[in-house]
């Protein structure tokens, strides 16, 4: 929560601590600025879990994450995750 708003990227090293510790679902929270914060969130595996979900709130006001075209590349568990980046955005994932 600690980078909540700053839309400059989760914690990923605290998101799998917190994955691997917790007997709960996890969501992520704080820092998701970009559809490729978001992918990297969705591919984190720790402790043999994955995440429940991720919180984005400025990054959707602020338009660098569009929820549609987020929901619609997260949405397909076939996808590799090149498939899922090319979804979109710049490499990165930003869009303009």
């Amino acid at each position: 929560i600690s980078t909540d708003g700053t839309l400059g990227g989760p914690d990923m090293e605290l998101q799998a601590e917190a994955l691997a510790a917790a007997e709960n679902p996890v969501i992520a929270s704080g820092g998701v600025g970009t559809l490729e914060d978001l992918l990297r969130l969705a591919d984190l595996r720790a402790g043999g879990r994955v995440l429940a979900g991720a919180i984005v709130g400025r990054a959707i006001y602020e338009r660098t994450v569009d929820l549609a075209e987020a929901l619609a590349v997260l949405a397909d568990p076939a996808a590799t995750r090149s498939q899922r980046r090319g979804a979109g955005g710049d490499s990165e994932g930003r869009r303009s």
